[in-house]
């Protein structure tokens, strides 16, 4: 997350007024790229999340340049420069040189034999034809044993939580089934200090106590009744797993 600290109006290349924007970036935790965010991220047990079939695309990237043929990229002739022309006692010179000597057999061909222009001809061929699709092998997501703990801690959220550890073959599709499941359906976004409900619904304390306020005492989701009284609950276990899952989130709200 990033903070505006300037902006001015300036008059662009092609003339337009365009605005200029200088951002700071505003988080209290370290960049991942300096030596306390790479300590953090072994910490938590934090990996990187390639798209679906990335390391497979950049391994044949990587293997289709190593057998790259330089012989099979042509350039084109140029127009008028073609050979020059020979002196007719030249031409007839080369024509003597190309006929065969008597008393020499020349081997006959029966249509097997391929010369050097098609043989080259071939090899362009097979390195142009397209390869056969591979099969996208997406690599699991890697939960740490502290998560692990965690999530069999949570019993309200038993349920959710057996429905997204559905997707850890799935990779980075995970933390989406994760960021859907515990969205806040008030304010459309990750639950923060979340209040898991008794219908097993969770909402941002701030959320729910705006609807109790204006006198809304049922569950934002379902509309089960939660009662007047109803003690808000914070969720301190599910609030440490999305700490983990997507740090930094809660820095903003």
């Amino acid at each position: 997350m990033s903070q505006v600290v300037k902006y001015w109006p300036e008059i662009g290349k092609c003339g337009f007024l365009v605005w200029r924007y200088l951002l700071r970036r505003d988080d209290l935790e370290p960049a991942p790229w300096t030596p306390e965010g790479l300590e953090r991220i072994q910490k938590l047990g934090l990996a990187v999340q390639y798209p679906p079939g990335y390391v497979e695309a950049m391994a044949n990237k990587t293997k289709k340049e190593a057998n790259a043929r330089p012989g099979c990229t042509r350039s084109k002739k140029q127009p008028g420069r073609g050979r020059p022309r020979l002196h007719p006692l030249e031409k007839k010179v080369k024509e003597d040189e190309k006929k065969p000597m008597e008393g020499t057999e020349q081997p006959q061909s029966n249509g097997s034999q391929k010369t050097p222009k098609d043989k080259e001809t071939e090899v362009c061929k097979e390195s142009a034809e397209p390869r056969a699709k591979r099969l996208k092998m997406e690599e699991a997501f890697q939960l740490t044993e502290q998560q692990q703990s965690l999530i069999k801690e949570d019993q309200p959220n038993k349920k959710n939580w057996d429905e997204a550890m559905g997707h850890l073959k799935e990779g980075p599709n995970f933390l989406r089934k994760v960021e859907q499941t515990f969205m806040c359906v008030c304010c459309q976004e990750l639950a923060y200090q979340p209040v898991t409900t008794v219908c097993a619904h969770n909402v941002c304390k701030t959320c729910l106590l705006r609807s109790f306020r204006a006198e809304v005492y049922t569950c934002p989701a379902c509309r089960h009744d939660l009662g007047k009284d109803y003690i808000m609950v914070l969720n301190k276990t599910l609030q440490l797993l999305l700490d983990q899952f997507f740090p930094g989130y809660s820095k903003g709200r």
